[in-house]
């Protein structure tokens, strides 16, 4: 059987055609060069989250474990959960351990070390605070007993790149030292 009524695509349905089809390869080319490229933001990002979270971590294990050194602090007071940005530590071996924000660093000191910075250099922290609870040292007050320092530390850093990512942690920890 011959079929001799054959009808074909116009020459609008074709250019229809090709337009939808360029549309759609235009997208696809797009979104998987965006997917090419982001791996190393996104791996940053990650980077700066996992440092950010053992820095947190190691602040807030030290804190538990360590006693808080109040005569360190001015006029052996530590301002009712006010920013701090220090904290002093004694240690189990009586060796002073210090955390410092300098504005754009944490670094941690222990005795008469040197300083060490504890972010790498691609990010930095544009805001970390120590807010300790309570003020004075609920060991010299009697009418503090049971009263345990309480630490609430909130870390907020920035990569360093053109388009910087934001990452904030808090997180409140309750020391383990009690000295009665």
């Amino acid at each position: 059987m011959i079929i001799k009524n054959q009808q074909g695509l116009s020459i609008i349905e074709m250019v229809v055609a090709m337009a939808v089809f360029i549309l759609a390869m235009t997208l696809a080319i797009g979104l998987l060069m965006l997917f090419l490229q982001n791996p190393a933001l996104i791996s940053g990002r990650y980077n700066m989250e996992r440092s950010t979270q053992i820095i947190l971590d190691d602040i807030l294990h030290d804190f538990k474990n360590y006693q808080l050194d109040y005569g360190r602090y001015p006029l052996k007071e530590i301002p009712d959960w006010s920013v701090n940005e220090d904290i002093y530590l004694i240690n189990s071996e009586g060796e002073e351990v210090t955390y410092h924000y300098d504005g754009t660093n944490i670094y941690r000191q222990i005795g008469s070390g040197g300083n060490e910075q504890l972010n790498p250099d691609t990010f930095q922290f544009t805001q970390a605070y120590f807010a300790i609870n309570p003020p004075t040292s609920p060991w010299e007050e009697p009418t503090m007993e049971n009263y345990q320092p309480i630490i609430t530390v909130k870390l907020q850093a920035e990569t360093l790149k053109a388009e910087p990512q934001v990452y904030q942690l808090q997180s409140t920890a309750v020391s383990r030292i009690y000295l009665r």
